[in-house]
């Protein structure tokens, strides 16, 4: 269960992106189901993401060059705006993606 931070900067994402949430269809859930399986089957992925001592535009570009080629512009939308996001354990990145 997620709380503090977390919590926080997933309502704040579902806000942000919401309308790219409701647009985007099967096709995005399973771009963004793509990139969960990325992100949890690399932790050194996931901790780069969470950190707190990386800037926003450092993970930003980490998830251009990872994602941006291979998903549309609506699921890199989303995966940007979490990894911009604080959140107080590793694991709760995936559970908001």
């Amino acid at each position: 269960m997620m709380t503090g931070a977390s919590r926080d900067s997933l309502a704040a994402s579902l806000e942000a992106v919401g309308p790219v949430l409701d647009e985007g269809g099967v096709a995005l859930a399973r771009e963004l189901f793509g990139a969960l399986d990325v992100v949890d089957e690399h932790g050194a992925l996931r901790r780069a993401l969470t950190d707190p001592a990386w800037t926003t535009e450092r993970r930003h570009g980490l998830v251009d060059s990872l994602f941006g080629a291979r998903v549309t512009p609506g699921a890199l939308q989303v995966l940007k705006d979490l990894a911009g996001r604080r959140w107080s354990a590793e694991r709760d990145l995936g559970e908001a993606l």
